[in-house]
């Protein structure tokens, strides 16, 4: 099941592990990290980053999408359980 992150891009919802807001100095520095290994996919169209979305994968997502619009999008869709046994979101 894929979710809409803004402007026409998808991410896959099984797979995310946490949505965090963009603003804080931690998640800023893990967002460089992340670009400077190349696991860092930036989805906001050139927009300012409001959203970053941690994969199961360790890729992180940036989204121009607020993180309460992402949540609400996500619990629209379907209704998820966060599954313990694979760290992961699961479709009840």
């Amino acid at each position: 099941m894929f979710v809409s992150v803004g402007y026409g891009n998808m991410v896959n919802v099984e797979k995310i592990l946490g949505i965090s807001a963009y603003n804080t100095a931690p998640i800023k520095r893990r967002v460089a990290s992340a670009k400077k290994n190349n696991i860092c996919i930036d989805m906001t169209m050139g927009r300012t980053t409001s959203a970053v979305i941690f994969m199961q994968d360790n890729y992180i997502i940036l989204s121009a999408n607020s993180t309460e619009a992402i949540a609400k999008k996500i619990e629209k869709t379907t209704v998820y359980k966060f599954d313990k046994a694979n760290g992961c979101f699961k479709k009840e």
